[in-house]
C-alpha cells in the first residue's frame, strides 16, 4: 500500500517547488535524489489567472485534466503544468451553484456537485447551490444535454440533520468520489465535524442515485479520522477533496485555512482501503501556504499512479496564485 511507498511520494512534493515535509515524515528527511519541480501557478494566455478559484478536478488524459471553478461556474482544461488549454462552454444556472467538487463517472462522464452551503443559509441561494449535474464531453466539446438534470440526493442529505431551514449546524459539501465497480458514490462535508469531532464522509448507491430514487440512503463515516489542529492557522484541518482509486480505495485530501480566508496552513493525504473501515495518515506537511481543494488520480500502464493537487489560494484577496501539483509515479 501507500506506506510502503511513503518515501519516494514525500521526496517528490518536498522537492516541489520548494516545499517541505516537517518532522511528521521522517522517512523524507534523508531523500537526497533531485526530483524535478512539479507545484505550477495556474495560468492562462494572458498570465496568472487572477481570480480563479479551483475546486474538483479528474484527470481526461496522463497531461490533462477537467477541473471546475467554483467563481463562476466553468469547467476547464488545463495540461499538468498549470496551463489552462481551454475554457469549456457550458449551461449558465443563476444563482452561481458554486460548484465545490467533480468526480469521474465513466471517460466521459462526470458528476459535479454544488457546496450544498451558504453562510447566511439564505434559502434561494441555497437550493441553486444544493445540486449534482452529469456533464458529458465528447472531445473537448460540452453535450447539449449536460447539467440538464438534477441527480442530487437531497432528501437523503436532508435526513443528515445537516441540511436545510432547521439544521442548527449546516453542511459544506467539499468531496466527491465515485466508484462505479462498487456501485458506490462517496460525499465528503468539510463542515461541519460529527459531535466526537471526527469528520463526515456519505456513502451512497451509484445506481439509485442516477435513478434519482429519493428512497435512497446514505451512510455516515468517519473511518476513524479525528483532525487536529495546523499550527500556522491555529484551525483544525477539514475534508477538502476525495476520489476513489479503483479496487484500491479512497484518497482523502484535508486542509487548513483561517476564517478569513487569507492564511492557509498545509495540507494532509490519507488513505482508506476499501477492506477497512479506517483511514490512515499517508503525508501532512504538504505545501505550507497552499489551500488544497481538489485531488484525482491517474493509473498508468506501468501500475502506478499520477496524483494532482489543486490548490485554491483566492488570488483575488489574497495575490497567491492557484495552484496545480503533480506527483509522478507513486505506487499503492
Amino acid at each position: 500500500m501507500f506506506k510502503n511507498k511513503l518515501p519516494m511520494m514525500c521526496a517528490a512534493i518536498a522537492m516541489a517547488g520548494g516545499l517541505f515535509f516537517g518532522s511528521g515524515i521522517a522517512q523524507a528527511q534523508g531523500a537526497s535524489e533531485e526530483i524535478p519541480e512539479k507545484i505550477y501557478d495556474m495560468r492562462g494566455d494572458d498570465g496568472i489567472l487572477e481570480n480563479f478559484r479551483p475546486t474538483g478536478l479528474s484527470f481526461l488524459s496522463h497531461d490533462r485534466v477537467l477541473v471546475c471553478d467554483g467563481t463562476d461556474q466553468r469547467l476547464h482544461i488545463f495540461d499538468t503544468q498549470g496551463r489552462r488549454f481551454k475554457r469549456l462552454n457550458v449551461p449558465i444556472i443563476l444563482p452561481n451553484p458554486d460548484y465545490s467538487a467533480l468526480a469521474p463517472l465513466s471517460k466521459d462522464h462526470f458528476l459535479v456537485i454544488g457546496s450544498h452551503y451558504h453562510p447566511n443559509n439564505y434559502a434561494r441561494f441555497l437550493n441553486n447551490r444544493s445540486l449534482m449535474h452529469l456533464y458529458t464531453l465528447r472531445g473537448e466539446i460540452v453535450t447539449g444535454e449536460s447539467a440538464t438534470k438534477d441527480y442530487d440526493p437531497i432528501v437523503a442529505l436532508r435526513k443528515t440533520g445537516y441540511w436545510g431551514d432547521y439544521a442548527d449546524k449546516h453542511m459544506r459539501v467539499d468531496g466527491l468520489a465515485i466508484a462505479p465497480e462498487a456501485n458506490k458514490v462517496y460525499i465528503a462535508l468539510s463542515q461541519p465535524f460529527e459531535e466526537d469531532g471526527s469528520v463526515l464522509i456519505y456513502e451512497g448507491n451509484l445506481e439509485e442515485i442516477l435513478a434519482c430514487d429519493k428512497r435512497t440512503k446514505l451512510s455516515q463515516h468517519s473511518y476513524g479520522i479525528f483532525p487536529r489542529v495546523d499550527e500556522i492557522t491555529e484551525q483544525h484541518y477539514r475534508v477538502t477533496d476525495i476520489c476513489h482509486i479503483a479496487d484500491r480505495g479512497l484518497l482523502i485530501l484535508m486542509s487548513s485555512a483561517k476564517p478569513n480566508g487569507y492564511t492557509f496552513g498545509s495540507n494532509q493525504l490519507w488513505f482508506k482501503p476499501d477492506d477497512s473501515e479506517d483511514a490512515y495518515l499517508l503525508a501532512e506537511d504538504i505545501a505550507p501556504g497552499n489551500y488544497g481543494a481538489g485531488i484525482a488520480v491517474f493509473s498508468k500502464e506501468s501500475g502506478s499512479y499520477d496524483i494532482a493537487i489543486t490548490f485554491d489560494n483566492n488570488p483575488g484577496k489574497t495575490s497567491t496564485p492557484s495552484r496545480l501539483m503533480l506527483l509522478e509515479d507513486v505506487s499503492i
